[in-house]
């Protein structure tokens, strides 16, 4: 007989406000069913739907509930990114600004509580691992002010740096 095991590492425990969210859009979304508002699963649409998303063609669909704000610390660390990637080729920056642009506009901008925080420095730092090509990695480090509903992105920190000479 095999039995399936799961570790449970680095599962990020909600905060009581977020876990009250979550609860919160479970009992609205409960309701919804109740009232006949959800529809069979159709592969092909939800297919069709979720690239216009990621191609930016279905904006409406993409509600920004945080504004996110990137330091200056940050804007050089990206500064540094680019001129990484130009060292390539200016397309291959051209693709990664995209994917770094897509990540600021739909990931941290929509759900920035989707990433653990940072296990170089704990709470309150929140981090993304950004791929540049096939081996190189950068963190995209970042807090969340919630009163004012920003993501403040701190830094963009090549992850093949020692740990400890880390810095916000």
């Amino acid at each position: 007989m095999v039995v399936p095991i799961v570790t449970l590492e680095e599962v990020p425990v909600p905060t009581e406000q977020e876990r009250a969210d979550l609860l919160a859009s479970l009992k609205q979304a409960e309701a919804d069913v109740a009232a006949g508002k959800a529809k069979p699963f159709d592969r092909e649409a939800f297919r069709r739907r979720f690239l216009a998303i990621c191609k930016g063609e279905i904006a409406e669909a993409i509600k920004m509930l945080f504004r996110v704000d990137i330091t200056e610390r940050a804007q050089l660390d990206i500064d540094n990114l680019a001129r990484y990637c130009r060292s390539f080729t200016p397309a291959f920056w051209e693709e990664q600004e995209a994917r770094l642009a897509r990540v600021f506009e739909t990931w941290f901008a929509t759900s920035p509580h989707t990433w653990n925080f940072f296990f170089v420095t704990g709470a309150p730092y929140r981090a993304y691992l950004f791929e540049v090509g096939d081996r190189t990695k950068f963190w995209i480090v970042y807090t969340i002010d919630e009163e004012r509903r920003i993501v403040n992105v701190l830094r963009v920190w090549n992850a093949a740096r020692d740990p400890s000479e880390f810095q916000t």
